[in-house]
């Protein structure tokens, strides 16, 4: 009897179990075949169980939306509608993630995970992450700097009658990449934002105690010209002025044809006798070389470093052989480099016949500067003759005088030291004579017959 008792409850339990499993196997089938989202599957704060994409969908864009960002800055601020900027929820990835659950090909897992959720009540959370436009912070940024930022004020130094620093002042800039973080890390459905915007400050590139080292004339030189010349000597003011009280900071270099531009009418230059492949014509810019090699000589003496330097074809009239600079626009240049540790100034003057650059820096810090020059050989000028049938038999003309080659070396004798700094050429140029080949004839006298 007993035996059978047994018998009757294990059967009826085999049973129970059978149809609770075909219970939820059914309900499970249900589910899948209903396409929703099984029971108990939360996205962000709200049960989505049961319902289809749609559907969830719907729920949460109903109960989360975006209200305003304030972003503040001093005394002003910015508003704006979060939504109209383009925020908004990453629901679709977060209902595909709910949807997969229970879908996945190992079937034990899937029931697994329905009973854990429907029977067990162990719920399941996704997150619906914000969606931030792409550059939306650019656009902010854009929106405020003119508001906020503020570059920076050098500090001037300017020499008449002595040597005086005006102190510069700091700028300020938004911090772009912090402004991001707090922009992103801030922003929150169904609430206002604040948003700080963080500053940083900048200094200026030059400050009053860098140009404090400026107490003396650490070179200068001074050439001639003639006061009759007025085109040329237009050039040679107008060159000197776009240098005068420049500001060269240590490392920096100097472009002679960037700091006096372009040897163009609107740039105020005037024609006057240029060289061009050795030979002397009329040109824009003529006398701006002289003012070119006056620096150079400065610079020289100054002991700053030589980036670009090239001589004439033919030897200048204003200075030694080997102390002369040409410069044309776009093919060549004469640049040096303030190689000091401190900041170097250029002033210029020009008087009736005379044009002078002073280069201002620590006194204290260049070494004593001798320029040697010296001519080192002299090729004479070959001499052409060409008959012309049009000058008379047995005259000469000289068409072109020609010039002799001549070699030059220069040296810099710093603190007592010889160095060679260049080695120039000057080359020849051809004495041309027109020889006469015209017949001469002889006048006959004529006697009258009585």
């Amino acid at each position: 009897m007993l035996k059978n008792k047994f018998f009757r409850i294990v059967v009826v339990l085999i049973g129970a179990l059978l149809m609770s499993g075909g219970f939820v196997i059914h309900s499970y089938n249900n589910s899948l075949s209903e396409d929703k989202i099984l029971s108990n599957i939360y996205i962000n704060d709200f049960n989505v169980g049961g319902l289809n994409k749609e559907e969830a969908r719907e729920l949460i864009k109903q109960n989360n939306s975006f209200k305003n960002l304030n972003v503040v800055y001093g005394n002003g601020d910015h508003i704006y509608n979060l939504s109209e900027l383009g925020f908004d929820y990453g629901v679709d990835e977060a209902i595909d993630q709910a949807l997969e659950v229970g879908r996945s090909e190992d079937f034990f897992e899937n029931l697994s995970d329905f009973v854990n959720l429907k029977f067990l009540k162990n719920n399941k959370t996704f997150d619906a992450k914000v969606n931030i436009p792409q550059g939306i912070e650019e656009k902010i940024y854009e929106d405020i700097k003119s508001d906020i930022e503020k570059e920076p004020v050098n500090a001037s130094v300017y020499i008449g009658g002595s040597i005086n620093v005006k102190k510069g002042t700091e700028g300020v800039k938004i911090d772009r990449s912090e402004f991001k973080k707090s922009l992103y890390d801030s922003i929150v459905p169904n609430q206002d934002v604040r948003v700080a915007v963080p500053i940083v400050s900048v200094a200026p590139k030059v400050t009053s105690e860098q140009l404090n080292d400026i107490n003396g004339i650490i070179g200068s030189y001074t050439t001639n010209f003639s006061p009759n010349i007025a085109g040329r000597n237009e050039n040679i003011r107008l060159s000197a002025q776009y240098m005068n009280d420049y500001l060269l900071m240590p490392g920096e270099v100097f472009s002679y044809n960037k700091v006096t531009k372009l040897k163009t009418v609107s740039n105020g230059y005037k024609n006057a006798t240029v060289i061009v492949n050795g030979e002397i014509e009329e040109g824009l810019g003529g006398g701006v070389c002289q003012v070119s090699s006056t620096l150079y000589n400065s610079v020289l003496y100054s002991g700053l470093e030589i980036v670009q330097r090239r001589p004439h074809s033919i030897p200048s009239n204003y200075v030694n052989y080997g102390r002369d600079a040409v410069v044309s626009d776009n093919a060549i240049d004469f640049k040096f480099k303030n190689n000091y540790g401190f900041p170097i100034y250029l002033k210029t003057s020009v008087g009736s016949s005379s044009v002078t650059v002073n280069i201002y820096g620590d006194v204290n810090k260049v070494p004593d500067i001798e320029i040697i020059s010296q001519v080192v050989s002299r090729k004479a000028r070959e001499i052409k003759y060409i008959d012309d049938p049009n000058l008379e038999k047995g005259k000469e003309v000289v068409k072109t005088k020609g010039r002799d080659e001549v070699r030059s070396e220069t040296y810099l004798m710093v603190n007592g030291v010889k160095q060679l700094i260049n080695k120039d050429r000057y080359p020849s140029q051809t004495k041309v004579i027109m020889r006469g080949t015209k017949e001469v004839k002889q006048k006959t006298g004529e006697v009258d017959a009585e």
